[in-house]
């Protein structure tokens, strides 16, 4: 929020924005023999128009040309007999006193949608965004720590876990993740103090691997933050916070959830951040438990929060050119704000001499037409030469929920049709005294709303691929790139052409039509747009074959208004009351557990204000069930403190569900899940290590729900019953629900 500047305070007239000197004496009509955008067209012109910038201290000497659509022009919807098309300036400017040279300039200002009167007053609310005031500082992350996240992205669909340390008095980094399906665990060490980066491939190996003596190749190779921006070292806070020193972090609350613990947020919009060498903003929202919280045996001396999510979004910029839309989330599933033990950074002797990195290959890049995505908004202007008309459309394509959303004009007001391939209707209503082409269905007043079972025999309720509808042939005829030298609405643009392509979407017979590409120049940028190139116009010409009419030769031009990759926002498909409920879903069987797998879980304990994991091992087989936690309330780095003067322990248990049996163990100086006292592979069967046996320890819901019995019993053991629980599930009657749901950014 900003002052005005003096020149934007005054409120100027649509003559003075719009029209600026029109009634300068050079203004003349130079006719009706004219196009835009396909449109016919009427032209004025005025030439050598000075005026002033708005701060007075430069001048303009301008020509300027005003597009109006000619009469007789018919739109999807009514407007007045005056609709503006086009604004061309064209001219220098310069600065009095100035020494250098006048700068030419070229501007185009495309009216690619004209409703007059006034419009609502909503649109000008002021969002609470800017006038949230709450001073709460966002909470430090501790600079040294040990913590497992579980990294989701959406834009590639996938999750990695990683296990992080950080070790800031010594100046060091380790991180694993896993690679080529689980098969390969990747450590990656940067120790900053010695200028060295090393890498290990462990095959079959578990996060948080003791290093010293692992197998596995291992390299190393000098830190350079010049050729490679992932080794530049970076505290904490600033890979984690931004350095906290963005103005604009907003405090959003203590109402939100993560994973069943309860928790704050913080908000910055915009926030500068640099990757690949290259600064660009984003979009980050920060999860703190409540004060209280803590995982188990977390122990901060300095009070700090424990952080649990962190979600980041925005554009990043592609080291090819363009940009790329993504959506990270950060679970942290525990954390520890404390120094990892130096056994962690312990190296083998072989990782000690740096050597030379891979080169990387380089070479030409061939230009194909680009792809657009197959989920996309999009809002586009069609106009029909051989029926002097125009209309205006916004498109909603989800490919992944097979379902479509057309709204477009009409002299009634706007219409929506609203396609669900999977609930097989066909939902189509008119919403009359508005404009808008965007606004939420589930606002709107719609008259009567019409459903209906899709068409299988109509063309117009097919789900398409973009490929399909906006890109036909493509993939099976020879595309022409034009080059960078065209020029689309005042837009730098770069053209593919396709010629005699089969086409037959639409029409009762194929045909062949000639099809002209328009993306933005690679070197063109569009604020807000993800794409590098973006799509601008689509020009399709060829004869039109009607079924009992005449055969004539048609020219189509679809303007791409505006574009956006990606899902669409689920509030466009929300439907008006009036429809009433969606069509049910067709019945999908849940998908069922496996009787033998292992697993992590993490149990969030309301009642107690704490998490603790448990590793679950099972064996349908021989109906065998291996619960391991940790016996001292730490779940922190795995073997920070394995050679230090405090021990930690395990405590491991096997449930036999035949005989109702349970064996119980503890491993001591371990906190790895999965092992044995002696090292090896424990087989439950041939060991005699029983500590306690439980007759009445058969599965009971009962039970398990008896606080009485709940405390002669470790919560562990308990979380596995009642996993037993979740397991048994398949003779229950359950529904399913879709899949527009999101689980830790999932």
């Amino acid at each position: 929020v900003a002052a005005a500047t003096s020149g934007l305070r005054r409120f100027l007239s649509t003559q003075e924005v719009f029209e600026v000197y029109s009634q300068h004496p050079s203004v003349r009509y130079l006719g009706e023999g004219y196009t835009v955008r396909g449109i016919p067209a009427r032209l004025w012109r005025a030439e050598g128009v000075d005026f002033p910038a708005p701060s007075g201290t430069r001048t303009f000497r301008t020509d300027i040309e005003w597009y109006f659509a000619a009469p007789g022009w018919r739109w999807d919807h009514d407007t007045p007999d005056v609709v503006p098309l086009q604004i061309v300036a064209r001219g220098v400017e310069s600065t009095p006193g100035a020494t250098a040279g006048a700068a030419a300039f070229h501007n185009v200002y495309n009216f690619v949608e004209w409703v007059p009167g006034a419009p609502d007053p909503r649109l000008f609310r002021v969002p609470d965004w800017c006038t949230a005031t709450d001073p709460s500082k966002l909470p430090p992350i501790a600079e040294s720590f040990s913590a497992t996240i579980e990294c989701s992205f959406a834009h590639r669909n996938a999750t990695l876990r990683v296990r992080e340390w950080r070790d800031a008095p010594n100046q060091r980094r380790r991180r694993d993740s896993y690679r080529d399906h689980g098969e390969v665990l990747d450590i990656d060490i940067k120790d900053y103090a010695a200028g060295v980066h090393y890498e290990m491939m462990v095959p079959r190996g578990e996060l948080g691997l003791p290093i010293r003596n692992a197998a596995g190749n291992c390299t190393s190779t000098p830190l350079d933050a010049t050729k490679n921006p992932f080794d530049e070292q970076l505290t904490a806070q600033q890979a984690f916070e931004l350095a906290d020193g963005h103005p604009d972090v907003r405090f959003l609350g203590e109402s939100f959830e993560i994973r069943g613990i309860k928790a704050r947020a913080w908000h910055a919009k915009d926030a500068p951040f640099r990757m690949f060498g290259m600064d660009f903003p984003v979009d980050i929202t920060w999860y703190f438990a409540l004060p209280g919280w803590a995982f188990r045996g977390q122990d901060d001396e300095q009070g700090r929060a424990v952080p649990l999510r962190i979600h980041v979004w925005g554009q990043a910029p592609r080291r090819s050119g363009g940009t790329m839309a993504f959506s990270n989330v950060y679970d942290f599933v525990d954390f520890s704000p404390k120094v990892p033990h130096p056994h962690t950074f312990a190296l083998p002797a072989r990782c000690t001499a740096p050597g030379p990195g891979p080169d990387t290959p380089t070479g030409a890049v061939p230009r194909p037409l680009p792809r657009l995505a197959e989920s996309y908004s999009a809002t586009l202007e069609a106009s029909f030469a051989h029926s002097s008309r125009s209309a205006r459309m916004e498109v909603h394509v989800d490919h992944l929920a097979n379902r479509t959303r057309t709204t477009y004009h009409s002299d009634e007001g706007v219409k929506v049709r609203l396609v669900d391939f999977k609930r097989d209707a066909f939902y189509n209503f008119t919403v009359p005294g508005t404009w808008e082409l965007g606004a939420s269905l589930s606002v709107l007043a719609a008259d009567a709303c019409h459903v209906r079972p899709l068409n299988k025999m109509s063309p117009f309720e097919r789900l398409y691929t973009t490929a399909e509808l906006l890109e036909p042939g493509a993939a099976t005829v020879a595309v022409q790139d034009l080059g960078d030298g065209f020029w689309v609405r005042g837009v730098k643009a770069s053209a593919w052409h396709a010629a005699d392509v089969p086409y037959a979407l639409f029409q009762r017979r194929e045909t062949l039509v000639n099809i002209t590409w328009y993306f933005s120049a690679p070197d063109w940028r569009f604020y807000g747009e993800a794409d590098r190139q973006v799509p601008l116009r689509i020009e399709v010409t060829g004869m039109h074959w009607g079924e009992g009419a005449p055969v004539y030769p048609f020219s189509n031009s679809y303007e791409f208004v505006d574009y956006r990759r990606g899902v669409p926002p689920e509030g466009v498909f929300r439907l008006p009351e009036r429809c009433g409920a969606p069509a049910p879903l067709p019945e999908i069987t849940m998908p069922s557990v496996p009787q033998s797998f292992e697993a992590l879980l993490e149990v969030n304990d309301r009642k107690a204000q704490s998490s603790y994991h448990a590793k679950l091992f099972r064996n349908g087989k021989l109906a065998l069930t291996r619960i391991d936690a940790h016996l001292d309330d730490d779940i922190a780095s795995v073997y920070e403190r394995l050679h230090g003067d405090e021990q930690h322990h395990m405590v491991v248990r096997v449930l036999n569900h035949i005989n109702g049996g349970l064996f119980e163990w503890t491993l001591s100086g371990t906190k790895e899940f999965g092992v044995a006292s002696d090292g090896h592979v424990y087989d439950p069967l041939k060991k005699q290590e029983l500590r306690v046996r439980v007759d009445q320890c058969q599965f009971s819901i009962v039970n398990t729900t008896n606080e009485t019995y709940r405390a002669e019993m470790d919560s562990g053991l308990v979380t596995a019953l009642l996993v037993e629980q979740l397991l048994s599930i398949s003779d229950l009657e359950t529904h399913y629900l879709g899949q527009t749901y999101d689980c830790r950014g999932i």
